[in-house]
């Protein structure tokens, strides 16, 4: 019965860590979007903000 309760509570750390994690990555994308490293135009871009899924799986994933 215990159990339940600290399941119900690490879903929603974890939605809240998504959530904030989503924050900033949208705020720093705006932030960087006329910064490209690498343009190819209509192909692709390399913008800093690409690495953020990377880092924030290796730091938060399961």
């Amino acid at each position: 019965m215990m159990g339940e309760g600290l399941a119900q509570r690490n879903k929603t750390e974890k939605l809240t860590v998504a959530a904030l994690l989503t924050a900033v990555f949208a705020v720093t994308a705006l932030l960087f979007k006329g910064f490209v490293i690498i343009p190819i135009p209509s192909i692709t871009e390399l913008r800093p903000v690409n690495a953020f899924p990377l880092i924030f799986g290796l730091l938060f994933g399961n």
